[in-house]
């Protein structure tokens, strides 16, 4: 690919899978109105878990389709289900329908982070990676922290109806010009398509994430969750062992021996659970505990997302020279910083202290936050690329489920009395949430000792010039 084709190709990526994390973000300001025009009470919980879900099936076989097809086929078929899902999700007559197309906007939409990233280490050199990785780590990091600004703005002012419809035109062009743009990559070869591990592991991860997504309104100790939890980690156990006997796996779990990658993946773990904890929590606090209104949180947090995109970039060329020990510790101190701020807030506090501790923790993850994940996938051969990108992307969805239910824990345990809209806001109701930011930042040390034992630049020269030899 030649040098501005490859460039363009990269933004055309990242434009795709911008659009797919800020739908899940932008959705959560339009519940309300989706309720009230469906004139119902109950499951709207479900226009965001169904699409969480689906996304998680399709990056189970997320390897193996881009092995049989080829990642350029399988970018522009994702990126067309999709747009094709948001379209009908914005036709929607009822809240049911509105479900199922959710469903398959994420059957589209959970190819597309894995997809995009074996294509980048395919299309780059090892010299190159961090930069490219970088900029497309804008879109994964940007799109929460402006969705509810623009899912505020677009409720707002032209319905809810318009946080789907917005990505028709958008889907469509970017398909149409990775078809022109990207390069067709060579099939990996067409192994059989694992259906009875597929099924059962999607079946399971399903199970697990909306057992631990519903497990406070239903009850920890409810049938329901305690037989979601069950079939799910109990379908996880023996996937896990099913991936290890073949020989020719739909997730190849066996990569977790390797070290390095392990530790990137256990890191960027870490670091996206107290960024989804932040992106959850900020907006709740801000909207429904002080009342207010959505286009100023949007506001508040737009300073954070304008940080994070801006040294989203130079994060990738640290690490480009220098591994991901340097940027993963810098980073993780300066989120740790945010969030301790965070944790002391008051009722009294102003809106611009907030928007201070968001934007030093907004710097601190676009220098630290894609590192161990550029380190992860360099550790891998070339022809483990696929399978790595799509265990990671899985790994990691499990994470944050896990994670942001042990905030929601959190929450609710320091939680004196149930706080209702129009309450007066005090220290107590904003307790709960300091409790949440705490815990983020203890997750933070803990990400800085992991920090310690990540790669550094003697071994990130070492193994760029080794995938260099080995890159056709």
């Amino acid at each position: 690919m030649k040098l501005e084709a490859k460039w363009v190709a990269l933004w055309v990526m990242t434009v795709g899978t911008f659009l797919v994390v800020l739908d899940s973000t932008a959705v959560t300001l339009a519940l309300a109105d989706i309720e009230r025009d469906f004139g119902t009470d109950s499951g709207i919980e479900w226009v965001f878990t169904a699409y969480i879900v689906a996304l998680g099936v399709t990056q189970l076989a997320s390897g193996w389709i881009s092995d049989s097809f080829g990642r350029k086929n399988a970018f522009i078929a994702t990126l067309t289900v999709f747009t094709v899902g948001s379209g009908l999700c914005a036709m929607a007559p009822s809240l049911p329908v509105l479900v199922a197309f959710r469903v398959l906007q994420g059957l589209g939409g959970g190819l597309l982070i894995p997809v995009t990233t074996a294509t980048i280490f395919e299309t780059f050199g090892p010299y190159e990676r961090g930069k490219a990785m970088g900029l497309w780590g804008i879109a994964l990091t940007v799109a929460p922290a402006v969705g509810p600004l623009v899912g505020g703005a677009i409720v707002e002012t032209v319905g809810w109806r318009w946080v789907f419809a917005v990505n028709v035109p958008i889907g469509g062009v970017g398909a149409l010009f990775a078809w022109r743009i990207m390069t067709a990559s060579r099939p990996g070869g067409h192994r059989s398509l694992d259906v009875i591990g597929l099924a059962v592991a999607s079946v399971s991860t399903s199970a697990l994430t909306i057992g631990l997504s519903e497990a406070e309104s239903w009850g920890w100790l409810s049938l329901p969750t305690v037989a979601s939890l069950a079939i799910g980690l109990g379908g996880v156990a023996w996937f896990v062992i099913r991936m290890l006997r073949r020989s020719h796996p739909l997730v190849n779990v066996a990569l977790f021996a390797n070290r390095t990658y392990a530790l990137g993946v256990v890191t960027s773990a870490l670091i996206m659970v107290t960024q989804m904890g932040r992106g959850l929590f900020i907006p709740l606090e801000l909207s429904s505990t002080r009342g207010i209104a959505d286009i100023t949180v949007g506001f508040v947090l737009l300073p954070a997302g304008i940080g994070l995109g801006a040294f989203m970039p130079f994060g990738g060329r640290l690490t480009d020279r220098f591994g991901s020990r340097g940027p993963v510790t810098v980073g993780a101190l300066l989120m740790g910083l945010g969030f301790a701020l965070l944790s002391r807030l008051g009722p009294e506090t102003d809106l611009w202290f907030i928007a201070l501790a968001l934007t030093i923790g907004g710097i601190g993850a676009g220098i630290g936050m894609m590192s161990p994940n550029i380190v992860a996938m360099t550790a891998l051969r070339f022809d483990e690329v696929n399978q790595g990108a799509g265990l990671t992307s899985v790994a990691r969805q499990i994470a944050v489920a896990v994670g942001v239910t042990g905030l929601v824990a959190v929450s609710a345990a320091v939680e004196d009395t149930p706080f209702e809209s129009g309450d007066p806001v005090t220290q107590a109701a904003i307790d709960p949430f300091n409790a949440v930011f705490a815990t983020c930042a203890f997750v933070m040390a803990l990400v800085l000792v992991i920090a310690q034992w990540l790669p550094g630049p003697k071994w990130m020269r070492a193994m760029q010039d080794a995938r260099s030899a080995e890159q056709p």
